[in-house]
């Protein structure tokens, strides 16, 4: 995939500098495979809502997928979750 390991350079970077200068902070993770998994469960979530004529068991199932991504987006972007709460709400009403 395109995206695979697209930050590691730099979070190899920053864990090298907090390495050398002995920080107390601890060393940082490479996010990359959870914001491609977000990135895809979004895509899903989004084509599937965008189809027309919806039985209520496709809203039932959107409802939930919408609940999945929400706690999903909340948890790999933690600073950002107000945002996205607003935009998917915008999005899906």
């Amino acid at each position: 995939m395109l995206l695979k390991g697209f930050l590691h350079d730099e979070v190899t970077e920053i864990n090298q500098i907090l390495l050398e200068n002995s920080a107390e902070c601890p060393l940082l993770n490479d996010p990359t495979n959870e914001i491609i998994a977000v990135l895809e469960l979004f895509l899903d979530w989004y084509n599937h809502v965008r189809q027309p004529m919806k039985s209520t068991e496709d809203l039932d199932a959107i409802l939930l997928e919408t609940a999945e991504l929400m706690s999903m987006l909340i948890q790999v972007f933690p600073d950002k979750s107000g945002t996205f709460a607003a935009v998917l709400m915008f999005v899906f009403c």
